[in-house]
């Protein structure tokens, strides 16, 4: 025999194991063990074990399906779109300008937050964790470009499950006001005063425009100054300010030449004939004056020594005046002089007193100091202050005595 079912061939009272012969045999049985009077119900068919196992099955399936589904859409990331939140406004001067970069954090933190538990506790972390950074954001032009770019800590990407796109963003420049020229030098004037090797060097603004009077000004050396050297002078403003008036320096940077100067003279050749003239008749005038008052200085100068000699001023009579030689020393750089320069004349003077009619010879020294050229080129020096030794009775002895002791300090020339 053979299973109606499946086809199966059976032997005799032989049940076939397809699950509509299984399902036949099972109603069979119930319906065997059914009470007496219990009608059955029109119909209705046991359904087949194999039957109910493929349906349960299903069920499962679509339940894990369902479950995945479910699993995939909570871990699935929030895409977040920087180009949305990131603002740059430029503001400022053309070649000047500045860029502000902004985010629009209430904006992405709803987006990325959305109904968080710890919304304030999660927002705090994502502005701590989100970085963003430009380039460049200062002495911009009109056309350049800032580039922004926005990296977030991954740790804290992850476990917000957040995705973040157009993370680098490039703005052209744009909007910027082209600024006036203002010219730092053009109505600074340069003062130059006192007598060099010290002179000293400063500045006057007398700008009337509303920013540059505002500039004030470094002068670098300031003192110390020689006719010939050069200074330098920088404007020092606030580039805040300049912005602010839509101004722009194109130069901070001056050199200036130093002139006009009064300046010591430092060698013989530069004095001229008129004032050694003045010179040599003023000293002159002293050794009359000066030298016929003090018996003890011509004294000292007849006979090596004044003492137990008595003479009367008016027995002493010069007979000769002589100017022997001339020297020039200028003092050496770093000393401490107090005289810049001095000019020493030496005079051979030949007289006679009450006591020897035949006269003596000696050797007497006149010197003045600190002469100078005068901003008008003329040379100028005080006659009146003027300083004499003791007469000597030898060249060598007023030499060592006045000129010799100079050397350390001077550099001292003979004319």
């Amino acid at each position: 025999m053979y299973c109606k079912y499946c086809g199966k061939k059976l032997e005799d009272n032989e049940i076939c194991s397809c699950p509509g012969a299984q399902a036949e045999a099972a109603n069979a049985a119930k319906a065997s063990q059914s009470p007496a009077g219990a009608p059955a119900r029109p119909g209705a068919q046991a359904v087949p074990k194999a039957l109910l196992v493929k349906v349960a099955g299903g069920i499962v399936i679509v339940v894990a399906l369902a479950v995945l589904a479910a699993f995939a859409l909570a871990n699935k990331a929030t895409t977040v779109d920087m180009k949305d939140y990131i603002q740059v406004a430029f503001s400022g001067m053309n070649t000047a300008g500045s860029a502000d970069v902004s985010v629009d954090w209430t904006a992405l933190e709803e987006e990325a937050l959305g109904d968080s538990q710890n919304f304030l506790g999660d927002a705090i972390l994502l502005e701590t964790a989100l970085q963003v950074q430009a380039d460049p954001l200062e002495d911009l032009s009109n056309g350049d470009t800032v580039t922004v770019t926005v990296s977030c800590d991954e740790a804290t990407a992850d476990r917000m499950k957040l995705k973040f796109v157009n993370t680098s963003l490039e703005f052209p420049v744009s909007g910027l006001v082209d600024g006036v020229e203002a010219d730092a030098f053009a109505d600074l004037e340069m003062r130059f005063e006192g007598i060099a090797p010290y002179g000293t060097a400063t500045v006057v603004n007398n700008s009337e425009d509303s920013f540059v009077k505002t500039i004030s000004y470094a002068v670098e050396p300031a003192s110390g100054l020689s006719n010939g050297d050069t200074v330098t002078v920088t404007a020092q403003y606030s580039e805040y300010s300049a912005q602010d008036a839509l101004r722009y320096v194109p130069e901070t940077t001056k050199t200036y030449t130093v002139t006009g100067l009064d300046e010591y003279l430092n060698s013989y050749d530069q004095l001229d004939e008129d004032t050694l003239a003045e010179v040599t008749q003023q000293s002159k005038d002293v050794i009359n004056t000066d030298l016929l008052s003090d018996t003890y200085t011509y004294a000292e100068a007849a006979y090596d020594s004044y003492y137990g000699y008595n003479y009367e001023q008016d027995s002493i009579v010069l007979k000769d005046v002589s100017l022997l030689s001339t020297y020039f020393a200028a003092s050496k750089p770093d000393t401490n002089n107090s005289r810049n320069n001095l000019l020493i004349q030496v005079f051979q003077i030949t007289a006679t007193d009450n006591t020897n009619s035949d006269g003596v010879t000696f050797y007497y020294a006149v010197g003045y100091s600190d002469f100078l050229h005068n901003a008008d080129g003329g040379i100028e020096v005080n006659l009146a202050d003027t300083y004499t030794t003791c007469g000597h009775p030898t060249t060598d002895g007023i030499y060592n005595a006045v000129i010799a002791p100079l050397t350390s300090t001077y550099t001292v020339t003979q004319a």
